[in-house]
């Protein structure tokens, strides 16, 4: 996960130079409105990459935390059906 936020930034940070220096260029000749509609295209996929490898993480988590709930609940009860077939002989 912290590779794809560290990925992520660096795009961004990239992607902001990339704004700039565009934006110094077109500034005495206009800005093309397709590179603008493109760089939004872009900080939005950005957000939307980092934004789902976060809901990945959180949702890996919930499962490994119910996995592991679900496995102290069948562990507990193998230990009380033991000791009932102990108590039984």
């Amino acid at each position: 996960m912290a590779e794809i936020e560290d990925l992520a930034k660096t795009l961004k940070g990239k992607l902001a130079r990339y704004s700039s220096s565009r934006a110094d260029q077109a500034s005495g000749q206009g800005a093309e409105p397709a590179n603008e509609t493109a760089v939004v295209w872009i900080q939005d996929a950005l957000e939307d990459i980092a934004a789902t490898a976060l809901g990945i993480e959180i949702a890996s988590r919930k499962l490994f935390l119910q996995a592991a709930s679900a496995g102290d609940r069948d562990s507990t009860s193998e230990t009380v059906q033991e000791q009932l077939a102990g108590t039984a002989e």
